[in-house]
């Protein structure tokens, strides 16, 4: 209860003030000693799936324009949605106009970019991308907020907007729509600083999803009542899942440290 009441208060306040302190610079960090801290067989497995990714996805920029962790944290993210994207036979439109629901501060916008523009499809296609934050406005210990590290990210990423509102229902709107690992518990949600009244049961705000997608289009996070895939991520106790349907894939990336 006193929990509940504290994040209230305080995500009132956020709504209020809407810090906005100005876009951080993130200095680029050597990429030589990535996978130091893994073990000899590990380092390689992740060596060479980091190269693949890397060819694939065309990751100059963000190999030149990232710290050291959130490289690794975008190849994560990358090599989750390319699984993502091929275990839930996602298509994918040549111009695509998609979504992602709670992304804090987007630290693996890139990634997401990327998986959108240039999976399956060498040629790349015209990607438009929308986050949704509902608290944009938590501030870090350095002064600068979630909304301002998210104008950091998406820099250099061309018709990407990062919207500090939650996500509603817009009908049709978009080909595709991610969230990756939602809050499903309410002790979660708290945790995170969120107030009671906010939490959203996960399938009220799938319902929010499908409305706002073309029921002809794919979909990640698809509503299980409907005959396409259901593709959801879930993060419990450090391992990872990919879940569709009525199969359970256990992840097994040599990135998974990062979270």
């Amino acid at each position: 209860m006193i929990t509940s009441v504290k994040n209230a208060i305080g995500y009132s306040l956020r709504q209020l003030i809407k810090r906005k302190k100005g876009v951080p610079l993130i200095p680029n960090e050597s990429k030589q000693e990535l996978f130091s801290h893994l073990p000899l067989n590990e380092r390689k497995q992740a060596d060479v799936t980091a190269r693949q990714l890397f060819s694939d996805f065309h990751l100059n920029d963000l190999y030149e324009n990232s710290s050291a962790d959130n490289f690794r944290q975008n190849l994560f993210y990358l090599e989750m949605l390319e699984r993502a994207f091929s275990e839930a036979d996602v298509k994918i439109p040549q111009n695509i106009v998609a979504a992602d629901i709670g992304p804090s501060d987007w630290f693996y916008v890139k990634a997401l970019y990327a998986a959108l523009k240039w999976w399956s499809n060498p040629d790349g296609r015209e990607v438009q991308l929308t986050g949704y934050e509902a608290d944009a406005f938590r501030v870090y210990p350095n002064g600068f907020s979630r909304y301002d590290f998210a104008q950091s990210y998406i820099q250099g990423l061309e018709k990407v907007q990062y919207i500090p509102e939650k996500f509603t229902r817009q009908p049709e709107k978009y080909d595709l729509i991610t969230m990756l690992f939602p809050f499903v518990f309410i002790k979660d949600h708290l945790k995170w600083g969120l107030p009671f009244r906010r939490f959203d049961a996960y399938s009220a705000q799938i319902g929010h999803q499908f409305r706002s997608i073309p029921a002809t289009c794919s979909r990640v996070n698809r509503p299980p009542d409907r005959s396409e895939a259901t593709l959801v991520f879930y993060y419990f106790s450090d391992l990872f899942f990919l879940v569709k349907e009525d199969r359970i894939f256990l992840m097994d990336s040599p990135f998974k440290f990062i979270l």
